[in-house]
């Protein structure tokens, strides 16, 4: 299925789940996680133990940074200004690094429009 299909299907569902792998406590230590983006927030939880990391609503503030070059791996910085790195290597099916990259694109796409549509909402006064 082509991305803007796949976004537009979760924009009508308005809720998205996916799990990547994000960096714990030091560079050398990744741990599964979730994803959780509706409409007007989104939530990040560690997989294992269900602990939220982050749970906040979008805002002017909040970005999504993918690094130069061929790589798997994103930044959200919060609109507190917190860095949270993340990875998707290992984890789309059938495992291989153009589905991995293919899958973190999706992601931040999804994320992106998620922020547009409840920031477009806020300034309408419907949010």
């Amino acid at each position: 299925m082509p991305t803007k299909s796949l976004i537009e299907q979760y924009l009508r569902l308005r809720l998205i789940s996916t799990s990547f792998v994000q960096q714990a406590y030091s560079p050398e230590e990744w741990e599964l996680a979730t994803l959780v983006l509706t409409r007007p927030s989104y939530q990040i939880k560690f997989k294992h133990t269900g602990e939220v990391i982050f749970d906040e609503k979008y805002s002017p503030n909040l970005q999504t940074k993918i690094p130069n070059g061929r790589t798997t791996q994103f930044v959200l910085v919060s609109s507190t200004g917190a860095n949270l790195p993340f990875n998707t290597q290992g984890l789309s099916e059938p495992n291989n690094e153009d589905h991995d990259v293919r899958l973190r694109d999706l992601i931040v796409l999804v994320m992106r429009t998620f922020q547009k549509k409840a920031l477009d909402a806020k300034r309408k006064g419907k949010a």
